[in-house]
Formats: structure tokens, sequence, C-alpha cells
């Protein structure tokens, strides 16, 4: 990677084995740099499928492409709205949905690797990735409230 990052907060780094410091929000020009510690990587390719499996476009997100997991969102929106609008082809939708899904849990794993490889830079977890666990854990909470007043009553 082309920058490396000196902080104030650690000035006894060597510049070859600079990192990000944990008190330091990244600006635009920073990009994060592997160290030994990392064990050469920066995103994990398996973590980042996991996230991609867990909800579409989570990966993305964790890997720092926001554009691509917004893709992937509103190509399952517009997929699911086609299926409301025509319940006939429901299960073809059904197969699309499932293959986007598989293409996303993929690209995120590769896009993983491209970043461990420097062939693209990795300037941070998009926020849309904190933004969307705590949306999936809210939806999570409210459905489950709503099973248990529903089993109740």
């Amino acid at each position: 990677m082309d920058k490396k990052h000196q902080c104030s907060h650690k000035p006894d780094v060597a510049p070859d084995k600079s990192a990000i410091c944990e008190r330091c929000f990244p600006t635009d020009n920073d990009v994060y740099v592997m160290n030994e510690s990392s064990g050469g990587k920066i995103r994990d390719p398996r973590i980042s499928a996991i996230w991609s499996l867990v909800f579409i476009g989570l990966g993305q997100f964790y890997n720092g492409r926001t554009r691509d997991g917004m893709s992937l969102w509103f190509g399952l929106l517009a997929i699911v709205i086609a299926s409301l609008a025509l319940p006939s082809l429901a299960e073809f939708f059904v197969y699309v949905v499932i293959g986007g899904w598989t293409y996303g849990v993929y690209e995120a794993y590769c896009t993983a690797q491209r970043i461990n490889r420097e062939e693209i830079p990795f300037r941070g977890e998009s926020q849309w990735f904190f933004r969307s666990l705590v949306l999936i854990l809210s939806s999570c909470c409210a459905l489950f409230v709503y099973w248990l007043f529903s089993m109740l009553m």
C-alpha cells in the first residue's frame, strides 16, 4: 500500500511497522497497513463470507464496499417487490434470491482476498456495517417480542 499512518499516540512505532492507532480514525488518505500480528490479513475472507451469509450485503459492508452491499440490498428489495406483484413467478424469484445471495457470499470472500493481496485498498469498514447489525438485531428482537406476545394472548 502506498501510504502508512503514523499517529502521535504511538510515536515509538517504526514507520515500516506502523498501523492505525486504536484511538485514531482513518482519514480519506489513510489506508490500513498489514503488520506481523495480523498474519498478513487485513480482512479475513471466511469472516466476510459468514457476514454475507447472515444478511445479504453485510460481507461487502465489512470489507468497506458500501456500493456493492447497497446494490445487493436494493436488488433483494426489487426481487421481493416483483414477487409480491407477480405471485405466479414467486418460485422463480426464490431461485433468483438464492443465486444472488450465493454470489454475494462469493464476492465478499473474493473481495477480502483482493484486499489482503493489496489489489484494492481497504479504507475501513463501511458505516453501514454497524447500522446493518443494529437493524438486524432490533428486527430480531421485535419479531421475538411479537411472537412472545402472540403466544401469550
